[in-house]
């Protein structure tokens, strides 16, 4: 076989294969840039508890805190999951009430707890992970509230 001729296929074959990966690093920051995080894209879970522990005031507050709302929304809904393998409606998913375990979440490891609420085992991030996804969002600040404690009579 001729080797110029498989040096130039190898060659032709990597740089198809990188077309477009050059610039990953600065693709992240323009598509942040690009879009925004609003109230619009929370979570179900979240707006519900919201508004269970939130004027419709302090909402329309919290709508300009970015921050704040990818926070809450975070805290409330993406810090856990359901486990693989239930079957569930979206009524039972809206009952799963995540303050009641905060004090059974570890440093390092994923819990798994009964939630009676929905009738669901749910897994729990450990803290690590909470404190690394919440960096991913670009939180740069943490509420030692959480939205249990700021339930408000309407």
């Amino acid at each position: 076989m001729n080797y110029t001729y498989f040096i130039l296929l190898t060659f032709f074959f990597t740089s198809i294969l990188s077309f477009g990966q050059a610039d990953t690093e600065n693709a992240d920051s323009n598509m942040d840039s690009k879009y925004e995080f609003s109230y619009d894209d929370l979570d179900t879970l979240t707006k519900v508890r919201l508004t269970e522990f939130y004027s419709a005031q302090e909402i329309e507050e919290l709508k300009s805190d970015i921050n704040k709302l990818k926070f809450l929304n975070y805290s409330i809904a993406g810090s856990f999951r359901v486990k693989e393998g239930q079957e569930y409606e979206i009524e039972d998913y809206l009952k799963i009430d995540i303050s009641e375990y905060t004090e059974l979440i570890e440093e390092d490891s994923i819990i798994e707890v009964y939630d009676e609420g929905s009738g669901l085992y749910i897994l729990i991030d450990s803290k690590n992970m909470a404190a690394n996804k919440l960096e991913l969002l670009g939180v740069v600040q943490h509420w030692a509230k959480p939205p249990s404690e700021n339930k408000t009579t309407d």
